[in-house]
């Protein structure tokens, strides 16, 4: 296992704070998920799954699958941190 460095652990301290600030500004969900999964979730990303932000909808792509309501702002800042942004036009404002 590969050890973490100061780069990880600032990675997964940003998708906390990208966690908790969307669920403070949405007024709704509870932070415990995001903040302990941020790291598993991190690792994950990094190490196990294929993505490209530029080719999001890639068929080769991994997927991550959350089945807790309260984990998905975890998931969205894990895209926002990714760089991952609309498959299609349609869905950008």
């Amino acid at each position: 296992m590969e050890q973490k460095t100061d780069r990880d652990r600032l990675a997964v301290n940003i998708i906390r704070m990208l966690a908790n600030g969307a669920i403070q500004k949405a007024r709704s969900g509870h932070p415990g998920s995001p903040m302990v999964a941020a790291a598993t979730a991190y690792a994950l990303w990094q190490r196990v799954l294929r993505y490209g932000p530029e080719d999001a909808g890639g068929i080769q792509r991994g997927r991550f699958l959350l089945s807790s309501r309260d984990a998905s702002m975890l998931l969205y800042g894990l895209i926002d941190f990714a760089g991952i942004t609309a498959v299609a036009p349609s869905y950008e404002p």
